[in-house]
């Protein structure tokens, strides 16, 4: 029994769209971690076109993982098999994709010993820049897409992040900022008056405590990367954002599966000086409003703020019962590869319930009434 190739894990995300540049419903269809190898048979990659189409999205979002990596589009035909199928992405509806670190790689073949790390840096950009010239394919390589109704950032975690040679068994938050900060004018560039999704690979430190200042303006962030945290098909109906087991073998990782608040805490000092959207944030580290009667009342005029633009009581946002400001949400694709495919530990595949292909849809509506809903079905 092979029930990965032909299973399909659908969840569907429902939230209202207070912006008013936004007229009518927009739906994204997410899919993420191809992992493109000659084992990625035409059949698989059929039956991915075939449910995108059914599913008609507006816009189709692919945070990473096109490839396993470069040594796979090295063969002249398994590179025209690649381009054909992200032509027929192109073809359903524009798509966007940002660089996942086995993008960047390829594998070490100079490697004398088992010290030596098994990938090296072989980003091929002459190939994605060629994806960049197909019809309606958007790479998104720390570049803003952005039209009358929204902006869509693509933030490139660069090798070192999730490669680091001098400390391969975890994931550089410090590298990840140092891009942030590289990418500060593109994020100073978010509007207040459009909705914004922002593409990075990797959730593993999004939601860290000095990661968010540099994210909390965008309303979704859409990653991938975690393959549900290798969560087997039996046990994915438990609602949880942990996993069992992380790309870099860390057990019980969180930000693995599912949505998740992005939540920022405030006092009544401004977190962003410069940002207005939303509100300007008040976040200070180790403050709690319950203790100061002033913070309470300037608490209680942000939040009036809030809901008189209409932001609060719509879309992602509210204040959660610990005082924290929900600002957007994070989005963790589960992606198109299996657990056979990324983890090689035979008893995590739990014998034949492996995971499905997921596909994940975000539709911004602007029915106040369907805010924030959520499906999970399963078809073949």
């Amino acid at each position: 029994m092979n029930m990965n190739k032909s299973l399909f894990r659908e969840t569907n995300y429902t939230f209202y769209n207070p912006y008013e540049s936004s007229k009518s419903d927009v739906n994204f269809a997410i899919i993420s971690d191809l992992h493109f190898a000659p084992s990625v048979s035409g059949k698989k990659l059929n039956k991915i076109i075939d449910k995108l189409k059914i599913k008609k999205p507006n816009y189709i979002l692919f945070p990473g993982d096109l490839i396993d990596c470069n040594d796979m589009i090295e063969d002249d035909k398994e590179k025209e098999r690649l381009i054909k199928f992200v032509k027929e992405l192109g073809n359903i509806a524009p798509t966007f994709m940002c660089v996942g670190n086995h993008d960047l790689i390829k594998a070490n073949k100079d490697r004398k010993s088992k010290e030596e790390h098994v990938w090296t840096y072989g980003y091929n950009k002459e190939f994605f820049n060629y994806l960049n010239t197909l019809n309606n394919i958007h790479v998104l390589d720390n570049e803003m897409y952005e039209n009358e109704y929204m902006q869509i950032i693509g933030i490139t975690q660069p090798m070192e992040y999730c490669e680091d040679p001098k400390n391969p068994k975890v994931e550089n938050k410090e590298i990840f900022i140092n891009t942030l900060k590289q990418s500060k004018n593109l994020l100073k560039r978010i509007s207040d008056e459009k909705v914004t999704l922002l593409l990075t690979h990797s959730p593993v430190v999004l939601t860290d405590r000095e990661v968010l200042p540099y994210l909390f303006k965008n309303d979704y962030i859409v990653s991938g990367h975690m393959h549900m945290g290798c969560v087997p098909f039996g046990l994915s109906w438990i609602k949880s954002n942990k996993g069992l087991i992380a790309p870099k073998k860390d057990l019980f990782p969180d930000n693995a599966r599912g949505i998740k608040d992005i939540t920022v805490p405030y006092t009544s000092e401004p977190y962003y000086s410069n940002c207005d959207k939303k509100i300007k944030f008040i976040v200070k580290e180790n403050a709690n409003i319950n203790d100061n009667t002033e913070a309470k009342q300037e608490s209680k005029r942000i939040i009036n703020k809030l809901v008189v633009n209409k932001k609060l009581i719509s879309g992602p946002y509210k204040l959660d019962k610990d005082s924290k400001l929900c600002t957007g949400k994070l989005i963790i694709s589960g992606g198109l590869t299996c657990i056979q495919e990324c983890v090689t530990f035979k008893p995590l595949h739990l014998g034949n319930l492996v995971s499905p292909m997921n596909i994940e849809t975000l539709t911004l509506t602007k029915k106040k009434e369907l805010n924030n809903q959520s499906k999970i079905k399963y078809h073949r």
